[in-house]
């Protein structure tokens, strides 16, 4: 076989990508309906433009492993679509249909074309090229893997059966969970969901870590691979966990809050083809926009979707971060598993901040790769990431700048303790860090200090020091002497919200005097010990947060720190269980195994009953109802302009972003807070009189849902006799000052009319 024909045999993944790309384009310009659209538009923009990035950079097989090329061009494809729209943005063009389809398909032809040339420049044999040969003896390849699964012992038998077991009972409880959709309004998913879903999820759980255990303690997770079948159960029920709200059927999730404001913001974009003047974190914006307008989705299904997406993508992140940092397989699979425990709980929401933590686990394994490899490839892919994070959102960016300056102190605080202790010369990184550093602060600087943003967390913080403004740390203490005042625990809810974060903290502090001491003598650990600098940093800034008033509080800041955290976890989990194997009574080592596995069982079970907002963690749920949304919409378009909006628990303002134009919100004039005077009394006011429009001044709409009466009957039944009882409804629909307008079945329209 000649030379040229072997060349050709290699390019055929990106001939191939790129005839995909081209048909894409064909089909949305002449056959916009086609559901091939959805078929070839999710891997064009999903998936293609990160995996030519990747060939451009990584051209030899053995650059990258499967995990990592497949994760990674999922991840760069979230970064690089993003970043060509906001590119488009400031040209005429815009963020539209056609103007995104081609940039994409134009970087996507360049990219291809710096691969082509890259890989003619290495043998073919050494080149990656998945598509150069399909012939039997390449799928034999992965025998080793499939032997692992294959061969049959008595453990074996028993794992696979409780495997198959789990997943059965999985399949079933699926079926059922999606036979009975949410018909309403449900306080809670928990309750409402058929218990045979939560057994299943849970008993999943218990067996996955179980048998993830198991393997590592005996060691033969060195031997095959049967560890997956415990890994793919815990990721399964994690997945679940995730999109249980779509499985329930439920229309869309927080519109109370951000998510509707991000959503109408999307809309203005998709008519306007620009991001507006005042959107200080776009990247979400965009991304979301372009997926609308390739795939042809409508926005409730991708405000759903998207944070689900990013949400699996977290785990195969946290396992390449893991991988880069960790010392061996067995430390890698246990951070893996101690990441889908829903320990954080930013999982669920179309939020800039939400997806940009989601995907600040591959920004630090790529950070890590560039220490540990110094290779510039590496180097490109994180100055990528630089200048994707602060118009993605500052919090993150943040966090990324306090990493960058803080993981060179703990091994200067070790060399200034044991003086003499030679270190590696890392004067290059050194150099290439604080260039990084610089860029990040003048793009960061640049960008943000172009919004309002800026000088509204300036004068926040000057009122706070000159006039002595209210403090997160106040607010905090407000708060909890209000819960205490009506007889609910703080130290119970912390344990249920907090309980997973501080199991990780604990272990992560039980893991510094072991790595202080490995730290001269164990090389396989020195680039675990660094992260105790971001650590640090983080909670003492989270700590001074408290004492401020700026746009973020303090718990904004845990969830990197328990990501970091989440590394730390799988070290010591595993050094547990090297103890454990030491120990030389048989009877202890069953009793600390079941111990150890209940410990990881109870922060995931934690984190999953944690995940959605419920009455266990004195929590309302984010569930919207179509009729909500239609009621609101109904409501908008048949008022009177001049006549004001009231409501128990409607965020109008959130409504008004999702459903109006920026021309109709400038004439509707809806508050972003409701005036106190526009304030429902409690118990309607009929503690005080016989009907609710001796409350008010002047006439009002009045728009109530399932969710008001809900609030007061399974959240807080303790002081429903100060808000609302049930009867207080029933007594509303006697009211002669009151008319009903509209009702859908979960949303009801009155109009209060005013004694005068």
């Amino acid at each position: 076989m000649t030379t040229q024909s072997l060349t050709l045999k290699t390019e055929r993944d990106l001939v191939l990508l790129n005839i995909l790309s081209a048909l894409l384009i064909a089909v949305i310009v002449f056959f916009p309906d086609s559901p091939a659209r959805i078929v070839l538009g999710l891997p064009f923009i999903l998936f293609f433009p990160g995996y030519v990035l990747i060939c451009a950079l990584f051209p030899r097989e053995k650059d990258l492993d499967g995990v990592e090329r497949l994760a990674l061009s999922l991840g760069l494809s979230i970064a690089v679509t993003p970043l060509i729209g906001l590119a488009l943005n400031y040209t005429p063009f815009g963020i539209r249909l056609y103007p995104v389809t081609f940039s994409l398909f134009l970087f996507m032809l360049l990219m291809s074309a710096v691969a082509v040339y890259r890989r003619r420049t290495i043998s073919p044999e050494a080149a990656f090229a998945p598509l150069a040969s399909i012939s039997m003896s390449e799928w034999l390849r992965l025998g080793k893997v499939k032997n692992g699964f294959t061969k049959f012992g008595n453990r074996n038998i028993i794992i696979k059966t409780v495997a198959v077991i789990c997943f059965i009972l999985i399949t079933i409880a699926l079926v059922v969970a999606r036979n009975s959709p949410a018909t309403g309004y449900e306080a809670s998913i928990y309750s409402s969901t058929p218990a045979i879903l939560w057994v299943s999820l849970i008993l999943s759980i218990v067996c996955g870590i179980t048998i993830i255990v198991h393997q590592i303690y005996n060691r033969e997770y060195e031997k095959h691979n049967l560890w997956m079948i415990g890994l793919l159960l815990v990721f399964l029920s994690y997945i679940i966990c995730l999109s249980l709200h779509i499985i329930r059927g439920y229309y869309m999730w927080c519109m109370a809050g951000d998510p509707a404001t991000h959503i109408g913001t999307i809309k203005q974009i998709i008519s306007d083809g620009h991001i507006p003047r005042i959107l200080f974190y776009p990247i979400a914006h965009i991304y979301t926009t372009e997926l609308s307008q390739i795939l042809s989705i409508d926005l409730i299904s991708l405000h759903k979707l998207i944070p689900l997406f990013f949400g699996l993508l977290y785990i195969p992140f946290m396992y390449l971060f893991a991988k880069s940092i960790l010392p061996g397989k067995g430390y890698v699979i246990l951070a893996t598993v101690a990441s889908c425990t829903l320990v954080h709980g930013w999982y669920l929401n179309l939020t800039p901040n939400h997806l940009s933590n989601l995907l600040f686990p591959m920004l630090l394994f790529i950070l890590v790769k560039v220490f540990t490899t110094r290779k510039i490839q590496w180097e490109i892919l994180i100055l990528i990431m630089v200048f994707l994070y602060p118009p993605f959102h500052p919090v993150p960016t943040f966090a990324l700048m306090i990493t960058l300056i803080a993981l060179h102190l703990p091994k200067r605080a070790f060399a200034l303790i044991n003086k003499g202790t030679s270190q590696t010369n890392n004067e290059g990184m050194g150099r290439f860090n604080a260039t990084l550093l610089m860029i990040l602060l003048v793009w960061g600087i640049s960008w943000i200090s172009s919004f309002y943003v800026w000088d509204s967390t300036i004068r926040n913080i000057h009122t706070l020091m000159v006039e002595g403004g209210p403090s997160h740390l106040q607010k905090l203490t407000e708060l909890i002497a209000y819960a205490e005042g009506y007889g609910y625990s703080v130290i119970e809810q912390i344990f249920k919200v907090m309980w997973g974060s501080l199991v990780y903290i604990i272990l992560t502090l039980i893991c510094l005097p072991i790595l202080w001491k490995e730290t001269r003598t164990n090389k396989e650990t020195n680039n675990l010990f660094p992260l105790y600098g971001p650590l640090l940093i983080l909670g003492l800034f989270s700590v001074m947060l408290y004492f401020l008033n700026v746009g973020f509080g303090p718990l904004r800041i845990l969830v990197y720190i328990v990501m970091i955290c989440t590394i730390f976890t799988g070290f010591i989990l595993y050094r547990i269980i090297e103890k454990i194997r030491e120990n030389n009574k048989a009877s202890f080592h069953k009793f600390a195994l079941v111990l150890l596995i209940t410990l990881i069982v109870s922060v995931s079970i934690s984190g999953m009953l944690k995940l959605y907002p419920s009455p266990y963690i004195l929590s309302i749920s984010w569930q919207t109802t179509q009729t909500e949304v239609e009621g609101m919409n109904w409501l908008f378009h048949n008022k009177d302009l001049n006549i004001k909006i009231s409501g128990i628990s409607i965020a109008q303002h959130r409504f008004a972003d999702l459903l109006l134009t920026p021309e109709e919100k400038r004439e509707q004039k809806i508050p972003r807070r409701l005036p106190e005077e526009l304030r429902v009394p409690f118990h309607f006011g009929y503690d005080n009189h016989s009907s609710l429009s001796a409350s008010y001044e002047k006439d009002v709409y009045l728009g109530l849902t399932q969710r008001d009466e809900s609030i007061y009957i399974d959240v807080f039944p303790e002081i429903a006799e100060l808000r609302w009882y049930p009867s207080d409804f029933e007594k509303l629909e006697h009211d002669r000052g009151v008319d009903k307008l509209y009702s859908n079945g979960g949303f009801d329209v009155w109009y209060v009319r005013t004694l005068g």
